[in-house]
């Protein structure tokens, strides 16, 4: 699902300041954020934002960034599972 990028994302990768980004696309299994600069590949971070359908707060696995212009960087990620959590037993 395209977002447009209007959706504020907030992201906390460990040992570092919280990063605010914007959502470009959306899916079950991921997505692309728009940054300022890119985070590093393969680092793991919180992400929290809010949709029509309500709060979304999960971990995500960063991906290699694009370069589309020097104002902006898109970056994909990929949600992963919470460690302690059975992903059988959540309430939604």
């Amino acid at each position: 699902m395209k977002r447009g990028g209007s959706v504020l994302v907030a992201i906390r990768v460990e040992g570092t300041q919280p990063v605010r980004a914007k959502l470009r696309e959306l899916s079950v299994t991921g997505g692309l954020l728009i940054l300022a600069k890119p985070l590093g590949k393969g680092d793991f971070a919180e992400l929290a934002f809010q949709t029509s359908k309500g709060a979304v707060h999960g971990m995500a696995e960063l991906l290699q960034p694009r370069r589309e212009s020097t104002s902006r960087c898109p970056q994909p990620f990929r949600f992963v599972p919470i460690a302690d959590q059975d992903p059988t037993h959540l309430t939604l």
